[in-house]
């Protein structure tokens, strides 16, 4: 079925399975077990890997650090970016960039709108938001991003 918010699983499951996916599942070793890559996705990481530096910005937690470092290289076969942050949400927009690719419209958003009123970013970035499902609706004013469907659009939006 549809996914109409980012926060979809978190809303459906109980509080202490949620809890047990951040906490335990990670210290376990389960966050990335059998995770496969989307398909493209592979093609998609070496293609960005040739037009310039990656700077990865996420959310997760700090426990699952190595997990993602991991899936990262071995199972996208990409090198580990020397900029991989693993930040709050709010605080992905203290790293500038010439482009973000989002999927979570709200962190988008939060984004363009650290250049807009911070001003610590000096060059306008250019936020690709992967479209899904559960970011069609846009924060009111947000309109500053090119909406992708697949990783092509995503490549021919990056000079």
């Amino acid at each position: 079925g549809q996914h109409p918010s980012w926060n979809w699983l978190e809303e459906r499951v109980s509080r202490a399975d949620w809890t047990w996916l951040w906490t335990e599942a990670i210290d376990q070793g389960f966050y990335y077990a059998d995770v496969k890559p989307l398909p493209g996705a592979l093609e998609f990481v070496a293609a960005l890997e040739q037009k310039g530096d990656i700077v990865v910005l996420t959310s997760r937690p700090e426990g699952a650090r190595y997990d993602s470092f991991y899936w990262w290289a071995e199972i996208l076969g990409a090198k580990i970016p020397s900029g991989f942050n693993f930040l709050p949400a709010f605080e992905k927009s203290k790293v500038p960039c010439d482009y973000l690719i989002e999927d979570n419209i709200e962190n988008a958003a939060t984004y363009f709108h650290a250049y807009l009123y911070d001003r610590a970013m000096v060059k306008e970035p250019r936020i690709l938001l992967l479209d899904k499902p559960y970011n069609q609706l846009a924060p009111p004013g947000f309109l500053s991003y090119f909406r992708c469907a697949t990783y092509e659009e995503v490549l021919k939006n990056i000079d």
